[in-house]
């Protein structure tokens, strides 16, 4: 298994780690009890959290990021999904659209944590279009001060949606 430096901020004595690719690549982290953890349980857990939340992880949707504790407990994260564009290499440049899901532990709540875990997205994909659904009233305020728009209505098929549009 390959080892990467993918602990890279800590926000309120938890670490995002970054899981993209852990489906295809399976890597460990290091944790700073000294023990080490593979992205695969973390996802694994990831996908619990959101599945005891009451927020379906769609088929296409794969997980992006997690908040962990210094010894390997979820907390929160993002799972994502995309849609790329007909070039690949626009998508690498900044082309294409995220949709993304976040959910956070309720223990931690109201500490800004989804916050976090959506600016790393935005700063990790500033040039792609970023789209969210809203179940949860609370998100759409954190949207907005994120630079979200509001694009389609409850009702809709794909319910409410809010947009961010690369800068």
């Amino acid at each position: 298994m390959k080892l990467y430096p993918i602990l890279f901020e800590e926000v309120q004595g938890l670490e995002i780690v970054l899981l993209r690719g852990c489906e295809e690549d399976s890597f460990e982290v290091d944790l700073e009890n000294g023990d080490v953890k593979d992205c695969t349980e973390i996802s694994d857990d990831l996908e619990r959290m959101f599945r005891s939340s009451g927020v379906r992880i769609m088929s296409n949707e794969n997980p992006y990021s997690a908040l962990i504790d210094s010894e390997g407990k979820v907390y929160g994260g993002l799972v994502v999904s995309y849609e790329l564009p007909e070039d690949y290499d626009e998508f690498e440049h900044g082309g294409g659209v995220i949709t993304f899901s976040v959910v956070v532990d309720p223990t931690v709540r109201g500490q800004r944590l989804a916050e976090k875990l959506i600016n790393d997205l935005i700063s990790s994909n500033g040039r792609s279009v970023i789209k969210a659904q809203v179940i949860n009233p609370l998100m759409e305020k954190i949207l907005n001060s994120l630079g979200f728009e509001k694009v389609s209505e409850t009702g809709s098929r794909e319910g409410l949606v809010y947009e961010r549009k690369p800068k």
